[in-house]
Order: C-alpha cells, then structure tokens, then sequence
C-alpha cells in the first residue's frame, strides 16, 4: 500500500491531501473478510515535533481505503500563525494512524473459516 501525500497553498490556506493507494491482494481479501479499518482522523496533534502548540481535531472515523480517496483539510494561515506546521504535524500524524489500522489488519487471523464433514 502506498500513501500519497500533497501540500499546497491557495488563498493562504495550507491543503493536505493524503490519498491512500495500491492495496494489495492480501490487504484486499483482509479487508473482505474483516472490513475495512477506520481511522480516527481527529485528536491531539502537535504533541511530538512541528507546532508550538497542540492542538484537538473533532473525532471523526474515515475508512482506510473510501475515506482517503483523498482526505483533505486545510489550515487558515490568517488564523493559525503556525499553519504550515500544523499541515505537517497532521500528515505526521495520520501517516502513523493509518500504518497503525493495517498493521492491526494485517495481524488478524482467520479462526473460523473452515469445512467439517460429518459422517451419521
């Protein structure tokens, strides 16, 4: 799986668009059996490198592959002195969300799927 990221600058605004891309086989029968993972792309941010200040996102759920087709925010420079840092702390930080929800994926097992033939 890759994760694609764009920065960009429009109207003072500093856009992030993170695209999640090219699943694999594996991932893909995974996320058929187990569904697919969400990531809570709200929380505390800042909190290790970039802003001088943290800073709490809402909560909200985005599926990892429908939710980042692509996921997008922005932070108003007029009203964020450090908008750019928080653009880089929020790719930061989701990057290592989502590798958390496939590494969980990933480590599911599939106890129950079976065939039993019972002879009477």
């Amino acid at each position: 799986m890759k994760i694609r990221t764009q920065k960009y600058i429009t109207d003072k605004k500093y856009f992030v668009e993170i695209r999640n891309e090219d699943f694999s086989e594996e991932d893909n029968k995974l996320i058929q059996k187990f569904g697919e993972p969400e990531v809570n792309v709200g929380g505390l941010y800042g909190e290790t490198t970039g802003p001088t200040s943290t800073w709490v996102a809402p909560d909200k759920y985005v599926k990892v592959k429908k939710g980042f087709q692509p996921y997008i925010a922005f932070f108003d420079s007029r009203t964020f002195d450090d908008a750019s840092e928080r653009a880089n702390a929020l790719i930061e930080k989701l990057i290592e969300k989502i590798e958390d929800a496939m590494v969980s994926l990933r480590g599911q097992q599939d106890s129950f799927t079976s065939e039993t033939v019972t002879n009477i």
